[in-house]
C-alpha cells in the first residue's frame, strides 16, 4: 500500500492512504491541514509564510469578492496583501470530490530555483470545511488570444521553461492555453495540480500509450512535458484553423516555427541523457539519444513533408485526449463528442489513413537514413496507437 507523505506541509507527519476519509475525498481532512493559527514550514526561502492576521484578511477579501475565476477545481481568486505580490488564491470545498490541494502544493515545490516562469507555492491551510491553497499570482494574457500568432522567441521561451521541468524530473500534465499567460515574450504558467515526479532510473514503458502525454516514438522512456504541450495546445491550435477556409497556410507556418524551436529541445534532451547515462549510470536506451538527435536535425529546417505529417500527428493526438477529457466523468459532464461517436472514428480513422500515406511517400522519396529512421519510427507509433485507441473507440459505436 502506498502512503501519502506530506511531511513539508505538516510538521513531519506521514498519513496513510488507509484513512477511509482520504479513500473517499483524495485530500486530507481539515484536522489533519497546517494549522489556520500556526506558520506552516516553508521550503521556499524566498517565500516568507502567512501568518495568522494575513490568513485573516484573505478569507475577508474573499468573502466579499464577487471576482473570481470557476476553474474545473475550484474557485481561484486575486489576494492584494501589504508587502507582498499579488496572490492566487484556490478554494476548495466538499463539492470537490477527488480534487487534491496537497499534491498540488508539493508539485510546487518540487520545482527547482530555476524554473522561474512558473507560479510559486506561499500557503496551504483550512478553514471551516473549506482548504487554501495560496501560490503568486501570473500575470498576463492568456495564450489564446494568440494562438498561431505567438512569435517564435515567445515559443521558444515556452519550451525552454518545459525543458527545465523536464531536467528537474516533473511532468505536468495540462499545458493548455488556458493554463498559460504571457507578457511581451514571457510565458507564465500555473494550474500544476495534474503531475508526474519522474526518476531517470524507472522508465515508464507506458508512456508512448498515455493519452496525456503520448511521447512522440516508441523509443522514449518517458512521458515528455513537450508532449503535454503539444497535444492541449499546438494540435489545438492546429485543429482551431482547420475550421477556417484556406487555412492550410496559415497552420503550416505555425507548424513549421514550432518544429524550428522544438529542435533546441530536442537537442538539449540528447544532452541530458546522455549526461544522465555518464554521471548517474541510468542506461537510458541509447535509441533514445540517438531518435532525439535526429529530431534536432530534422526539425532545424523542416521540410514541407516533415510539417504535414507532424501537423497531422499532432491534430490526431489532440484529438483523442480531446475525447476522454470530454467524457471523463472526473473532468467533464460534456456528452457532445460521444453522442457523434461513429463520425468522431470515422474522422480518426481517415487521419490515420492519411498521415501514414504521407510517411511511406516521404519514404520512397528521401534515402536519408535519419529521414528513412522518422519515417519507420512516426508510422509504427501511429499504428499502434490507431490499433489501441480506435479499435476501442470502434467497439464502443457498436454496443
Amino acid at each position: 500500500m502506498n502512503i501519502l507523505a506530506v511531511s513539508n506541509l505538516t510538521s513531519g507527519v506521514v498519513y496513510s492512504r488507509k484513512n477511509e476519509q482520504i479513500q473517499k475525498n483524495n485530500f486530507l481532512p481539515i484536522n489533519m491541514m497546517p494549522s489556520f493559527d500556526s506558520v506552516s514550514f516553508r521550503s521556499n526561502k524566498n517565500i516568507l509564510p502567512l501568518n495568522k492576521n494575513e490568513k485573516t484578511e484573505i478569507l475577508k477579501q474573499i468573502n466579499r469578492s464577487k471576482d473570481f475565476k470557476q476553474g474545473s477545481l475550484g474557485k481561484v481568486y486575486k489576494i492584494e496583501l501589504p508587502k507582498r505580490p499579488t496572490l492566487a488564491v484556490k478554494e476548495y470545498s466538499s463539492i470537490n470530490e477527488g480534487r487534491n490541494p496537497q499534491k498540488e502544493a508539493e508539485n510546487l515545490q518540487k520545482l527547482p530555483k530555476d524554473c522561474k516562469r512558473v507560479q510559486k507555492f506561499v500557503d496551504l491551510f483550512g478553514k471551516k470545511g473549506k482548504q487554501y491553497l495560496v501560490t503568486t499570482f501570473q500575470s498576463g494574457e492568456s495564450l489564446s488570444k494568440l494562438k498561431d500568432r505567438m512569435s517564435d522567441e515567445l515559443i521558444g521561451n515556452i519550451l525552454d521553461e518545459l525543458f527545465k521541468i523536464e531536467r528537474a524530473g516533473v511532468t505536468f500534465y495540462d499545458y493548455s492555453m488556458a493554463n498559460i499567460v504571457f507578457e511581451d515574450s514571457e510565458p507564465r504558467f500555473f494550474d500544476f495540480e495534474i503531475a508526474k515526479k519522474q526518476s531517470f532510473d524507472k522508465f515508464n514503458i507506458d508512456a508512448e500509450s498515455d493519452l496525456c502525454h503520448m511521447s512522440r516514438n516508441t523509443y522514449f522512456p518517458f512521458i515528455t512535458n513537450l508532449a503535454g504541450f503539444e497535444i492541449r495546445t499546438v494540435g489545438k491550435i492546429i485543429g482551431e484553423l482547420e475550421k477556417y477556409p484556406n487555412s492550410e497556410g496559415r497552420s503550416n507556418d505555425f507548424a513549421k516555427r514550432y518544429l524550428k524551436k522544438a529542435s533546441i529541445f530536442f537537442q538539449n534532451t540528447a544532452e541530458l541523457y546522455s549526461q544522465k547515462n555518464m554521471n548517474n549510470n541510468f542506461k537510458i536506451p541509447k535509441e533514445a539519444v540517438e531518435y532525439s538527435k535526429i529530431l534536432a536535425k530534422l526539425f532545424k529546417e523542416p521540410s514541407a513533408e516533415i510539417v504535414l505529417i507532424e501537423k497531422q500527428a499532432m491534430r490526431i493526438k489532440e484529438l483523442l485526449t480531446e475525447y476522454w477529457f470530454r467524457n471523463d466523468p472526473d473532468l467533464s459532464h460534456d456528452d457532445r463528442l460521444y453522442s457523434n461517436l461513429p463520425a468522431y472514428v470515422e474522422n480518426l480513422k481517415s487521419r490515420f489513413n492519411s498521415v501514414q500515406n504521407d510517411i511511406i511517400k516521404l519514404q520512397i522519396k528521401e534515402k536519408d537514413m535519419d529521414i528513412q529512421k522518422y519515417c519507420k519510427t512516426t508510422s509504427e507509433f501511429l499504428k499502434k496507437l490507431s490499433q489501441k485507441e480506435v479499435t476501442y473507440l470502434s467497439g464502443l459505436c457498436r454496443k
